[in-house]
């Protein structure tokens, strides 16, 4: 009698006729094979890697769409902000500044008297209160861009002798990022009139 020891999960003991001592203990082709091979794991596990790949990819492209959105979103109510604030103030005034433009700064005197100055300086706007009785002088300009975004423009005035003065603003507003795909450029134009009439 021969002996063969199989480790195949359990120490499998087997007697086997003298004529088979050559036997193996590898599964007859009849029997069910179970686990993988080292060629079909490596096979998933690189299918598995793509599909993570695309997945990473999708959402990081999603993600850059939504910070885009948001940046332009930020910028818009910036622009909005600062042409309210001088809109509702020179509707409300007599335009100083001659007729022409393009012009960085335009001076008015408001309804409380008060001489003021709107100007694009550099990448913000600012508003100066700068002579008036009952105002307060000599306070630095205040600027009216949020930190989060940069604004230039310009001025144009039109005073007819029949009519109130017009002012048109023109604004580029881009929002602050070091990311190329995330930045993001407006361009606005209004045109105010001063409801300030002088027959």
């Amino acid at each position: 009698m021969f002996y063969v020891f199989c480790y195949i999960g359990v120490k499998k003991s087997m007697t086997l006729p003298e004529k088979n001592k050559e036997a193996s203990c590898s599964p007859t082709s009849g029997s069910v094979r179970s686990g993988f091979t080292l060629l079909e794991i490596l096979i998933a596990m690189a299918i598995f890697l793509i599909v993570i790949v695309v997945v990473a990819q999708i959402f990081s492209a999603g993600m850059g769409g939504v910070k885009r959105l948001f940046g332009r979103q930020n910028a818009l109510d910036a622009a909005r902000f600062v042409l309210e604030s001088m809109s509702k103030e020179i509707r409300m005034s007599d335009v100083l500044t001659g007729a022409g433009g393009p012009s960085a700064s335009i001076n008015i005197k408001n309804s409380k008297d008060c001489y003021v100055t709107y100007a694009f300086s550099g990448t913000v706007v600012t508003r100066e209160v700068t002579s008036g009785a009952g105002c307060t002088v000599g306070v630095l300009p205040v600027e009216l861009t949020p930190d989060e975004v940069e604004i230039t423009g310009s001025f144009w005035i039109n005073i007819a002798a029949t009519e109130q003065a017009r002012v048109t603003v023109t604004m580029n507003v881009k929002n602050k990022t070091t990311i190329l795909t995330q930045q993001v450029q407006v361009n606005l134009q209004t045109t105010i009139s001063s409801r300030q009439y002088a027959p």
